[in-house]
């Protein structure tokens, strides 16, 4: 008996970035997320007041990640 024609259909591949062609899809490697945080800290910091629990929060992130680049965590 034939399958139904759902399941014949081939899945489809997904789409994975690898912009520095080594192999490693980039949400997997660390300059992305260094990247992706460096760009959502500029916004924040540039749009939001900083009163603001998001501008606060960014703040109080980037003296936790400064400590931690530092050894001190």
């Amino acid at each position: 008996m034939d399958k139904p024609e759902a399941q014949q259909q081939q899945e489809r591949p997904t789409l994975t970035f690898d912009f520095n062609g080594n192999g490693v899809p980039d949400y997997k490697e660390p300059w992305f997320w260094s990247g992706a945080w460096e760009g959502f800290s500029w916004l924040v910091k540039t749009f939001a007041k900083p009163h603001t629990l998001a501008y606060r929060a960014v703040v109080e992130a980037e003296k936790y990640r400064a400590a931690a680049l530092a050894g001190q965590h």
